[in-house]
């Protein structure tokens, strides 16, 4: 496992791009703690910086790859808003 400073420094990293591209979405499922850094991830990304996000699954199965997928609904919502 990853030190905090470890992780905080990854996460910058992930941040600072104009423009990240996070390819195949869902393909593998996510343990809590992945979950997790994947939503602060885009958390810290929504509305400063651009984010494309692909996926060959429909939306409806994405909370299969998603431990607690309750916790992604507000911000899907908000994001699928935002794109329209």
């Amino acid at each position: 496992m990853d030190s905090d400073a470890a992780l905080r420094r990854r996460l910058r990293h992930y941040v600072n791009p104009d423009l990240l591209v996070i390819d195949e979405i869902g393909y593998l499922s996510y343990s809590n703690r992945h979950a997790d850094l994947l939503f602060e991830l885009i958390n810290r990304r929504y509305e400063s910086k651009s984010t494309i996000v692909t996926t060959n699954k429909a939306f409806a199965d994405w909370g299969m790859s998603f431990p607690m997928p309750l916790v992604w609904c507000p911000w899907l919502t908000a994001w699928c808003i935002t794109l329209r």
